[in-house]
């Protein structure tokens, strides 16, 4: 299968592999202690890792995830799969042990990879965790996704409703924070393909009955949460996830909305250094090498380029 850019807008272009036989995109800057940067629902790679600026010592690594940007799906999205994917490219790139960051929807994905594959994960922080499907999306998603209907409601309908009650409907979402470059210049087209929307669909009808499978997770755990969040708001949350992780801290970021990784880069870099320099370090695992990929026009490693 091969990745369709979107039409209207080139994604920036990052290093490609295969894992499990399925194409996978990731962008990977600096050298030094590896951070592997799990991006949120219908958003991409390139979105988490440009919020967080080049740190010596410090090796960025921002994988799309399944079904999102240029990397191909999965057959089952749940946060127990995704996290068995998560863990074979950990060792396909020899990151083990990792520092795990992951924005909004991919919470539950790093909390499933840090309690079933604890000898690959030092420490795991959440940013804005969302460990509870919201009802709303799930049955627009759907319509979204339907085949034959979906596409044409996409094409005909979506661009001429978006752009004003869009803009308006992500503004009071994400405030205080103001839409991230992706969402608010980006490609409507390639956020809505087929698979990202199947994708952030079945994540979230997965999510509830996952999350309280959670196994109880042993690694350091930090939860920064925004205190005007609308989305993933923490008072909701952060009693159940005391209770499955005890060795938990709490980093709460007032003037920030769901977006403080944008909102407040400097705050959010400072407690993601902190914490990974804190956890303590395991035994690493041998590196598996990468499938290679076909040649492809145009594409290019971007981990000496930047």
């Amino acid at each position: 299968m091969r990745p369709d850019p979107t039409p209207d807008r080139k994604l920036r272009i990052g290093r490609a592999l295969r894992l499990r036989g399925r194409f996978v995109h990731l962008h990977s800057i600096g050298e030094g202690r590896p951070v592997l940067l799990l991006h949120g629902c219908g958003s991409l790679g390139e979105e988490i890792l440009g919020s967080l600026p080049p740190v010596e010592g410090i090796r960025w690594i921002a994988p799309d995830r399944p079904g999102y940007g240029y990397t191909e799906p999965i057959p089952d999205a749940g946060p127990r799969a995704a996290a068995d994917w998560l863990a074979d490219l950990i060792d396909v790139l020899g990151l083990a042990p990792v520092q795990v960051v992951a924005h909004s929807l991919a919470a539950g994905q790093a909390l499933w990879l840090a309690a079933t594959h604890p000898g690959k994960v030092r420490a795991v922080t959440l940013l804005a965790p969302l460990c509870r499907a919201p009802r709303g999306p799930v049955p627009v998603l759907g319509l979204l996704a339907m085949p034959g209907i979906g596409p044409l409601l996409r094409r005909r309908l979506l661009p001429h409703l978006m752009p004003l009650p869009g803009a308006q409907a992500l503004a009071s979402l994400i405030a205080p924070d103001a839409p991230p470059p992706l969402l608010r210049d980006g490609p409507l087209q390639h956020l809505l393909r087929d698979q990202a929307l199947a994708a952030t669909r079945a994540e979230l009808r997965s999510l509830d009955t996952a999350m309280q499978r959670l196994p109880q997770v042993g690694c350091p755990v930090l939860a920064v949460t925004g205190g005007s969040d609308r989305i993933a708001p923490h008072g909701a949350l952060l009693p159940w996830l005391k209770a499955v992780v005890p060795d938990l801290d709490l980093l709460e970021i007032a003037d920030s909305g769901h977006d403080l990784h944008r909102s407040a880069p400097l705050r959010v870099l400072a407690a993601v250094l902190s914490q990974g320099e804190a956890s303590r370090p395991r035994p690493p695992h041998p590196a598996r090498r990468p499938e290679p990929t076909e040649p492809r026009a145009g594409w290019q490693d971007e981990d000496r380029a930047q």
